[in-house]
């Protein structure tokens, strides 16, 4: 319920509101790796990126393997200019996913950035 109010509030644009919907999510269900996901990225939206990460870190203790959650920090790590962290966090992904061709591709650029 609080999932779904949170996303609405979201569309609404009342974000400090839908914020705190979906963090009463994560909280309750931390078994719903994606409740914490949609949570750690909204502060982002409002210009909190390192709360963002802080969250999305959280979420990736608890739910290793969450794909969403890595893809997420890749994209907030290099967007920031640390392609040394998007990297990291790519080849974890990698090991998930051996066989993806374009996050091979981005694997090879996110080593270039890093030099």
């Amino acid at each position: 319920m609080h999932h779904t109010l949170g996303l609405t509030l979201v569309r609404l644009k009342q974000s400090e509101a839908a914020l705190e919907e979906l963090r009463r999510a994560a909280e309750l269900e931390p078994e719903h790796s994606r409740y914490a996901y949609v949570y750690a990225v909204a502060p982002d939206s409002a210009g909190r990126r390192d709360e963002a990460l802080s969250l999305l870190k959280q979420n990736l203790q608890r739910h290793p393997t969450d794909r969403e959650t890595l893809a997420a920090l890749i994209s907030f790590y290099r967007q920031a200019g640390n392609a040394a962290n998007a990297l990291d966090y790519a080849q974890r992904l990698q090991r998930l996913e051996p066989s993806d061709r374009g996050l091979a591709a981005l694997l090879d650029a996110l080593r270039r950035e890093a030099r």
